[in-house]
């Protein structure tokens, strides 16, 4: 199925927010904007490349390094004409989660385990592999907690290690991070990013020798 027909079967059944992003229609099309705003008063864009721009910086104007934080700029209206350039604004917002989520809803997920990225690794990150597994489920717990990132994490730290040091919301795709009462589309992790690599590669070498 494609992600505008996966999309469209989304919106039908109510689960129109994805992340920060509420999806509307409208008598011409459909209109995003961010879900703590009301439709109205907000400054219009008419492209879905416009959300290039809208994504990268956050209310104080500070580059975005991580897409799935919860500091998405408010004030806007996405204005878009038909389904396709819905799909392709959302993958501006949230890169590739359209898909990740239709993977997952289709039991076609594959999450990683830190421990096997981790292990990859090379250059001045493959220290990042010596690290613990009671130092990973700490630093995991600082990283990735819903006010730093609003993916649900799908992976173990090892197999047959649970991480233990987030709200067990964080880890279950039905729940809803941002409490809104609404239906949503997950943003599912499949796997660690490199701020947590980079966090890792820190912890070692902080840690005595």
């Amino acid at each position: 199925m494609k992600l505008a027909e996966k999309l469209a079967a989304w919106l039908e059944a109510g689960r129109a927010d994805l992340g920060e992003v509420r999806i509307g229609r409208t008598a011409e099309g459909f209109e995003l904007h961010h879900y703590l705003d009301e439709p109205g008063e907000l400054q219009s864009y008419q492209q879905a490349e416009d959300a290039i721009e809208l994504g990268k910086l956050d209310a104080a104007g500070k580059y975005r390094p991580l897409r799935s934080a919860p500091t998405l700029q408010r004030g806007w209206r996405l204005e878009l004409g038909s389904l396709e350039d819905v799909v392709r604004a959302l993958e501006f917002f949230y890169p590739a989660m359209l898909g990740t989520a239709a993977a997952f809803e289709e039991k076609a997920g594959r999450p990683v385990d830190l421990r096997e990225t981790l292990n990859r690794q090379s250059g001045m990150y493959r220290v990042a592999g010596k690290i613990t597994n009671e130092q990973a489920d700490a630093l995991i717990g600082e990283v990735c907690p819903p006010n730093r990132c609003l993916k649900t994490i799908t992976w173990q730290i090892e197999p047959g290690v649970a991480i233990t040091s987030l709200p067990a919301g964080k880890l279950e795709l039905g729940h809803d991070l941002l409490e809104c009462g609404r239906g949503f589309i997950p943003l599912p992790c499949e796997e660690c990013c490199n701020i947590l690599v980079a966090a890792a590669r820190e912890t070692v070498k902080r840690a005595p020798a």
